[in-house]
């Protein structure tokens, strides 16, 4: 393991488990379709994690390309840097906030942040930050799930859908998914396409170990918006759904891209 802090291998597991899941596949293939990225152009990720992705970025633009990761979090950036060595791409990486990005207005020819907008209490302010540094012309797309199409097939329905109302609402931007294009569209970015990819787990050992849903119910029990009892027993009852093989889970997730004029 890249750290020793546990909260950041568990993200890093996370992280890792993801890039492993067919749909998230799909959906970043169908994020690099819409890039439509070009040999030597500049790249950012905004919130790029262990750097993955802006390592493939990297090996599209080639070496008179340059790609640059940002996030928040200086330990992933650490394994960010770590990954990349001897890899001779052109990335480089900085812990940033994406609310001040630290670089001149029209930079980069393409911007892009997956999986972050719903982390963000002040989405508008990103988007404008991101819109600043890209070039006039350029792409910027951002991909987040809305939490409110958050789906698990459990008999007791009043119970999940508290659960996932709450677990919504628990989020700084839980609909992030639904707002972007509104939001792309009130800034002025052009020529604005929107994809959406459904993002389903079938295995209950899967979920366990990726997504696990008890966290969430245990949270909504938590912050009062279930009893301890009704906790237990819709606990119990997905485990036994899972192991009968019956478990079922799907969240929405919304890609859109637009150009600065």
């Amino acid at each position: 393991m890249e750290t020793q802090d546990p909260a950041v291998a568990e993200l890093i597991s996370f992280l890792d488990g993801a890039r492993r899941v067919a749909s998230v596949q799909k959906q970043k293939h169908i994020i690099f379709e819409l890039l439509n990225l070009q040999p030597d152009e500049n790249v950012l990720d905004a919130g790029c994690g262990t750097g993955d992705d802006i390592r493939d970025i990297a090996q599209l633009v080639g070496q008179n390309g340059w790609c640059v990761g940002i996030d928040q979090n200086g330990a992933l950036i650490e394994v960010a840097r770590k990954r990349s060595e001897g890899k001779n791409l052109p990335v480089e990486f900085h812990q940033s906030s994406i609310y001040e990005l630290n670089f001149p207005d029209n930079t980069f020819h393409v911007t892009r942040a997956e999986r972050v907008f719903e982390h963000l209490y002040e989405p508008e302010r990103a988007l404008a930050e991101m819109i600043r540094v890209t070039r006039p012309g350029g792409r910027v797309l951002v991909a987040s799930p809305d939490m409110d199409t958050n789906i698990i097939d459990h008999p007791d329905r009043s119970v999940t859908r508290r659960i996932c109302h709450f677990e919504s609402d628990r989020r700084p931007n839980g609909l992030a998914g639904q707002k972007l294009y509104g939001m792309f569209h009130d800034v002025g970015l052009r020529d604005l396409r929107v994809r959406a990819i459904v993002h389903i787990t079938t295995s209950y050992e899967g979920m366990l170990s990726f997504l696990d849903v008890r966290e969430r119910a245990e949270a909504a029990r938590n912050g009062g918006a279930i009893t301890a009892s009704e906790c237990a027993s819709w606990l119990a009852q997905l485990e036994r759904a899972g192991r009968a093989g019956h478990f079922f889970m799907s969240t929405n997730h919304y890609i859109v891209c637009g150009r600065k004029v």
